[in-house]
Order: C-alpha cells, then structure tokens, then sequence
C-alpha cells in the first residue's frame, strides 16, 4: 500500500463532495480528458457538466474516481491548491485495489501537484511507485516526462535529449496538450541557458499546437514565458506588453495573480518600485478574492521589501508580518519550506533583527494631507467610498463584499446609498488597499480604525484641538472624547 502524502489528506479524514462544475475551465477539463482517453479503464464524459447529470450511483468507483482527480486537477490550476489537493486524496482513497492503471495515472496527477510547490523528494518516491503499479506504456512515459521535468527544477538541466525523446512519443499517441507542455518546457531550458532564438521557436511551436486543438490555457502560460524571456533580453516595454495581453487571456484567478505578481517582480528589477507596487497590489486583490492563498507569502514578502527601502518601516512590518503568518499557515497544511515561503519567513525574523523598536499603525506611514481643510463628514465620506467601491471591484458582488466585512446586504445598500456624492473625490488608493489587505477587520473596526491615525495626524497638523474642532466641523467636547479614547487605546 502507497502511503500518501499528508497535504493530500483531510484532517477529520472528510473530503469535500463534487461541486456542479460551473467553475471548471472548458478547456482544461478537456485537456484532462484527453489524456484519460488512453486509459482503457475509464471512460469520462467529454465535458465537466456532463459528467455532473450522469447518474453518479450507476458509474464504476474507478471513473468516479478519475473524475474526482479531474476536478482536482482542474481547480488547482484555477489556484484553490488546498481543495484541489484534497480532491486528488478523496480520488486516490476510492479507487478500487484493481484498477492499477487508474491509481498510477491519479499518482501522476499528485506528482504534477507536488511539483508545483517544490516537494521535489515525495514527488520522487511517488515517481518510482508508477512502473511497479502499471506496464502501460503511456503511464510509463508520462511518468518519465514528470521526471525529466523535475530534474529541470531541481538544477539538472542537461535533458534535452531525452525532453525530445519524450516529445516523439507524445506527438506519435496524439497528445497535443503534453506535446505542447513539453516544447514549453523545452523553450524555458533554452531561455535559462540563454539561447533566447531557439527558445522562441519552442514557445511558438507550442503556442500552434495549442491554438490548433483549443488549449486557449496552454496558450496564455505559454505566452507568458515569452514575455518573461522579453524581460530577461533587456526588452522590458516588449514584454510588460505581452504580459498584460496575457491578463485579457487568462481563464482563472490563479494565472492573472501570478501574471500580475511577475508584473510587479518586473518593474522592481526595473527599480520602478512605485508600478512594482501597483503590480503587487493587483495580484493581492486576486489572490485574497479568489482564494489562491498559497502566492500570498511571496506577494507580501515583496510589498514589505518595497516599504522596507522607503523608509516605511510600519508598513513594511505590517506586510512582512502578513507574509510570514501565511507561510507559516501553509506550512501546516504541508506545503514544503522552500521559496517564497521560506524567503517570507525569514525576511520577516532579518527585518525584526534590523528594526526592533519599530511600531504602531501602518497607516501612520502614509500621507493623509488630502484630508487636511476637510470636514470629519467629507473625510468618512470619502473613506467610506472609496473601500465600499473597491470591495465590489474585488469581489464582484455588493452581497459578497458585506459577507467579508461582516455586515448585512441590506448595510451595506444604505452606505453605499449615503455616500454616493462623495464618488469622485480624491482618496490616496494606497489607504484604501492598507485597509482591503487587512482582512481581520471588520466594517466598523475599519472605521475605527481610520479615523484614530486621522485624528492624530490632524491633531499635529492644526496644532489644538480646538483648531481641529473647527476645521473638522465637531465640537470641541467630542473630540475630546475621541482623543482621550484613541490615547487610552493602543492603536
């Protein structure tokens, strides 16, 4: 008996149940069907939503469960890594002990998953299970392909040859998904060793292919790469401009998070920290709305190390604080000690080291003056808007965003509805995304919030609080009140 992996197992040994597939991507699902087609196994249905109306009592144990490894595979490439993974273990839990081929086919789907987040050691001991599971000859050369592709993330890049071996084969058996992956691959060990004309020719062999059968997915992450080899020529403007062809492109969350994080990664080589921001910030907004919380460690971790070289010490704590509790968090779902989560760890305990004494609000880092000259009413006004606003942007939803902020629909209509004629005013975004990215707070410790560091900073800037009182259109035994509560409170 194969023992599985943990990050593949639920904690109360529960797994979720299959969802209605209105968010599995068309072409992935085909992708994936493509390749079970050689599996005389099973027989799948050519769409998700087809599979979803069969009488699930009726079909085979193995087809439900390559199906499950289906949906498992389709949404971690959407980015939900945690459920998708979970959903390969539900797979591999109910395929019958006779059905080898199907177990070794679903292991390879684990493989792929483990390569992706670098647990480069079990995704070989999984590897090696495959030829004592099968004698299928595609199972078998699949499995080889895994491998070629980890010794290429592990530092062994001299495969070419057997990369083209493996090729030969796939085009043979008609599998233009794993034939266009692998001149993919092919161009990016090209690209690393730089050979950028050759791995041009790579990338757009797999872009035909992949246009030719309708894989618009493969396409997008290929092209991708292309502008990341544009980045690596020196040609920035080339390649920011592929890249944001690439967002219009993308299927799923997961793609446009990781799009616009390399976006961000650009513009910081570029040392154009203020676009590297606005990349990061996007890619925030699409990872904590879409649930792809294993890139949050790296997102934050840069966030903070922009702020860090500002002089923005609150700021820069804040997030690399953020970034090293979520590594920590997807360390204990499993998920290995390695790159973006082992740098977040660490560059967290080296900024403690450096700035111990560092604390209070992070907002105190940035500037507040468009409130200066402005009523408390304006000023709530504005704020009150502005997060409103963005909320509904990121979330799609007036519904979606109230359930974030802990409020209810109806709230969230009435103040929407009082501050509308603030729409248009002037609110510093960086403000607003301070207060999307902690989302710990809800609505009213939001407000709360905001309005203590804007009372202090006004405070200093008028100089009395009976200049304030005025200018801020409050009496003077309010604001009393308001200080005497924000000085005795550690915000």
């Amino acid at each position: 008996m194969i023992e599985i992996p943990d990050i593949f197992i639920y904690g109360n040994g529960e797994y979720p149940v299959l969802k209605d597939g209105s968010d599995i991507s068309p072409s992935q699902w085909v992708e994936y069907i493509s390749q079970t087609a050689l599996l005389a196994e099973s027989d799948l249905p050519k769409t998700y939503r087809e599979f979803t109306r069969i009488d699930r009592g009726s079909c085979s144990d193995t087809v439900r469960a390559v199906a499950l490894a289906g949906q498992g595979r389709c949404i971690i490439r959407r980015g939900d890594f945690l459920s998708g993974a979970k959903l390969l273990g539900q797979a591999i839990r109910i395929i019958p002990d006779f059905s080898k081929d199907a177990r070794a086919f679903i292991l390879l789907e684990m493989v792929s998953f483990l390569g992706m987040i670098g647990s480069f050691e079990i995704s070989r001991l999984l590897l090696q299970q495959i030829p004592m599971l099968t004698r299928s000859e595609y199972l078998i050369k699949l499995a080889e392909y895994y491998t070629l592709v980890q010794h290429i993330r592990t530092g062994k890049p001299d495969v070419m040859d057997k990369l083209i071996a493996s090729l030969e084969y796939f085009t043979n058996v008609k599998l233009h998904s794993v034939a266009a992956y692998h001149h993919k691959i092919m161009g990016n060990l090209l690209r690393r060793k730089g050979k950028y004309d050759l791995a041009v020719q790579e990338y757009e062999k797999a872009v035909d292919l992949a246009d030719l059968h309708k894989f618009p997915h493969i396409s997008v992450a290929v092209k991708h790469d292309i502008g990341m080899l544009l980045f690596y020529q020196g040609r920035y403007e080339d390649g920011i401009k592929t890249m944001k062809y690439c967002i219009d492109k993308a299927e799923n969350s997961y793609t446009r998070a990781f799009i616009f994080a390399n976006l961000g990664f650009i513009h910081l080589k570029k040392k154009d920290d203020e676009n590297a921001h606005r990349w990061f910030d996007k890619a925030m907004d699409e990872i904590t709305s879409h649930g792809v919380f294993h890139m949050l460690p790296g997102v934050c971790y840069y966030l903070g190390h922009i702020h860090e070289k500002q002089g923005q010490l609150r700021l820069a704590k804040f997030y690399l604080e953020k970034a090293s509790k979520a590594a920590h968090d997807l360390l204990k779902q499993n998920f290995p000690y390695n790159g973006d989560r082992e740098r977040a760890i660490t560059g967290y305990i080296r900024f403690l080291e450096k700035h111990p004494a560092v604390s209070g609000d992070p907002l105190e880092d940035m500037d507040i003056s468009f409130a200066i000259d402005r009523s408390l009413k304006e000023i709530r006004g504005i704020f009150q808007h502005g997060v409103l606003s963005h909320m509904v942007q990121k979330y799609g939803s007036a519904r979606k965003s109230a359930q974030v902020m802990k409020m209810s629909e109806r709230t969230f209509h009435a103040i929407q509805k009082r501050v509308r004629d603030y729409s248009g005013k002037f609110m510093p975004k960086e403000i607003i995304q301070l207060f999307i990215d902690r989302q710990e707070l809800n609505w009213s410790e939001i407000n709360q919030r905001f309005e203590s560091i804007l009372l202090k900073y006004l405070l200093k800037e008028y100089g009395s609080k009976r200049a304030a009182s005025e200018k801020l259109q409050m009496s003077y035994p309010h604001l009393v009140g308001r200080t005497k509560k924000i000085s005795e409170s550690r915000i």
